[in-house]
């Protein structure tokens, strides 16, 4: 009886003693908050060197500069044009105009100076106005686009880290498994000597071990690439990266119940719904909320509003091509001298100049007037069923992502159930087993599917929280 009650002893410490220790030891490291100084320190290297808003900002500035540039084609146009010739003109002698008697006379070779100054004021010109339309329009669709990325930030870098937190969880929460399965496997082969277990058990025990060690490399590739991820959307180097994690304390590796907390603190689901709680209401079906989704985003959704500014481009854009079939209103000036030298070229008098107010109006222009019609026609239909289709899309994914909210948040609670039942069932399949009620097999059943219920679990909620944000996002609803 002794020896049975001191093998007993031995084997749960060797199962249940180094997750304590480990907890003791790592427990006060990473306080909740941690999390959010990383958070918000990750958004403002993003802020100032995310790739994708440098380029959106910096592709709003070029259009910006633009507008003026298509203001400057209705500001007056002045063209000096300078030339230095050589002549000898036979034409008055060989027109005839100065009778038979010249025919023979060779006339004198010329060198002329001459200047000529014209300048050009367009009154209307279709191309001009359309020009002007196009760039603000332009102007308004990237400023838009801008705008979303550095709105979208917020989701998407929370998306970011807690998917890297999640790699993490996985890794930490594996390792546990491990060094239960390693405990495992040592109490088998002191039970096994002692005659209790047989060499199957150890087989048993041993395949477990390196089941799950071979997933830690997995796992391992899997937490680079969602570190990879952070660190191209961002902007920043691995050691710049390495630097922040080490700046609160996480340059050892962090324990299952820290990032627990950690991750539980940063996805916090109670302010999400609750600012949300207009279009996720429990009671509303798809049905009864499609309206209201349609008429949100037609409201204040950064998407849809895109959607509208690049219709308006392509409109303008369809209308720009019968701009050369308008008539055409400009005023125009020169001024004008020629010398035999360049100081008299330049001299007071003698200045010849025109002012004229032209009016084009294209008459005939080989039949592309009907042709350009229907290339306007065509352009302007193919950017309203865009906009449409963009729009219908849009409504679509959002529909999508309600019905996903929906499934998430069941499978969450589901999960949550099912975490806390296979809690349960390892600590009484750990007793049975102790007491010889239960086999060995039962007992390691039992640990993997709690290793695989706390996997599933910190997953679901991960992608539930993003799916909020997102759909927040798309709506646009702020979200603290």
């Amino acid at each position: 009886m002794v020896a049975a009650f001191v093998r007993t002893i031995v084997m749960m410490c060797l199962i249940v003693l180094p997750g304590m220790t480990s907890s003791a030891a790592h427990g006060a490291q990473a306080p909740p908050s941690a999390v959010n100084v990383l958070f918000d320190s990750l958004k403002k290297h993003a802020f100032e060197s995310s790739p994708d808003i440098r380029q959106a900002e910096i592709a709003a500035s070029q259009k910006n500069a633009a507008i003026f540039t298509s203001w400057a084609r209705w500001l007056p146009r002045a063209d000096l044009q300078l030339s230095r010739s050589q002549e000898r003109n036979y034409s008055i002698i060989t027109s005839g105009a100065l009778g038979t008697a010249f025919f023979g006379f060779t006339p004198a070779t010329l060198s002329l100076s001459s200047w000529m100054l014209n300048v050009t004021l367009p009154i209307y010109r279709r191309s001009v106005h359309l020009g002007i339309l196009q760039s603000y329009a332009e102007s308004d669709y990237f400023d838009r686009e801008a705008e979303a990325r550095r709105t979208e930030l917020d989701w998407r870098i929370r998306a970011l880290l807690g998917n890297y937190l999640v790699q993490l969880y996985r890794i930490a929460a594996l390792n546990r498994s491990v060094e239960i399965a390693r405990a495992n496997l040592k109490e088998t082969k002191l039970r096994f000597n002692l005659g209790q277990r047989t060499a199957v058990d150890i087989f048993r025990a041993d395949a477990n071990v390196l089941s799950l060690e071979s997933k830690l490399l997995t796992y391992e590739q899997e937490k680079t690439a969602a570190e990879g991820a952070i660190l191209e959307y961002i902007g920043l180097s691995r050691l710049q990266f390495r630097t922040e994690l080490n700046a609160l304390g996480w340059d050892q590796p962090l324990k299952e119940n820290e990032i627990s907390r950690l991750f539980d603190h940063f996805t916090d689901l109670a302010p999400l719904l609750k600012g949300l709680e207009g279009y996720l209401d429990e009671e509303l079906d798809l049905e009864s909320v499609r309206d209201r989704l349609g008429s949100r985003i037609a409201l204040a959704g950064p998407a849809y509003g895109s959607s509208i500014a690049a219709e308006k481009i392509s409109a303008i854009q369809a209308r720009a091509l019968m701009a050369q079939e308008w008539p055409e209103l400009l005023f125009q000036a020169s001024w004008s001298k020629q010398s035999p030298g360049w100081s008299e070229a330049f001299s007071p008098g003698q200045q010849s100049h025109s002012l004229a107010v032209v009016l084009n109006i294209p008459i005939f222009t080989g039949g592309s007037t009907f042709s350009t019609y229907y290339q306007k026609k065509y352009a302007e239909e193919s950017a309203t069923l865009k906009r449409d289709r963009d729009i219908l899309r849009l409504k679509h994914d959002l529909e999508e992502q309600f019905i996903q909210i929906q499934a998430l948040r069941k499978a969450h609670l589901s999960q949550s159930l099912s975490r806390d039942r296979n809690q349960e069932l390892v600590r009484l399949t750990l007793k049975s087993y102790q007491l010889g009620k239960a086999t060995f097999l039962e007992l390691l059943t039992s640990q993997n599917d709690l290793l695989d219920s706390k996997l599933a679990l910190i997953q679901t909620k991960n992608n539930l929280a993003v799916t909020l944000r997102k759909y927040a996002w798309n709506l646009g609803v702020p979200l603290l």
